[in-house]
């Protein structure tokens, strides 16, 4: 069988792997944005949640990470082990080309974007106050903390464009061509 349980859709557990990480890099989007304006963006959450203390976001934004790698892992040997629905009948040879390598793109991403992520919590040198009198501290300086955040901000970018890519080829299908591409997904 392959990753589909209707002719040309996705496997159940495809979905839920699926959106399961869009949800996850939304919310981390949010939090990670929020970590240099939770006065602005957060300030309910930090004072409601996380004693009042916007360092602590780092630690949210740290575990969210590591929840993105977790599902990354689990949806690629997920992939490897069910494989794929076959190509959508509406697409052309050139989307279909254009829709493999963002995919791909999109996969580099999914694990590149919390491990940078991580590097600047462990391998910066920075130190973030926990409240209390406890701090965070990056066990060593490898790298330079501007250094590592700039990775981190231009994984992000990439990835925000890789999804533009993505989702403006389902929404092409969807509403231009009219065949419905993102029933496959659903």
């Amino acid at each position: 069988m392959s990753g589909s349980s209707e002719r040309n859709g996705y496997h159940p557990v495809a979905k839920v792997l699926h959106w399961s990480m869009v949800l996850a890099f939304t919310v981390q989007f949010v939090v990670g944005y929020g970590i240099d304006r939770a006065d602005d963006l957060l300030a309910l959450v930090v004072d409601a949640w996380l004693g009042g203390i916007e360092d602590r976001l780092v630690l949210v934004h740290a575990g969210l990470g590591l929840v993105i790698l977790a599902l990354a892992a689990s949806r690629l040997a997920w992939r490897r082990s069910v494989g794929l629905p076959p190509w959508a009948p509406g697409l052309s040879e050139g989307e279909r080309r254009v829709a493999h390598r963002v995919e791909q793109v999109l996969y580099l991403l999914l694990f590149l974007l919390p491990l940078s992520g991580l590097a600047l919590l462990f391998l910066s040198g920075e130190d973030w106050d926990l409240g209390g009198g406890r701090q965070l501290r990056s066990p060593v300086e490898v790298v330079d903390d501007d250094v590592l955040l700039g990775a981190h901000i231009a994984a992000q970018l990439t990835f925000f464009a890789a999804v533009l890519v993505h989702v403006g080829l389902v929404l092409k299908h969807q509403f231009v061509d009219r065949d419905h591409l993102v029933r496959r997904m659903l």
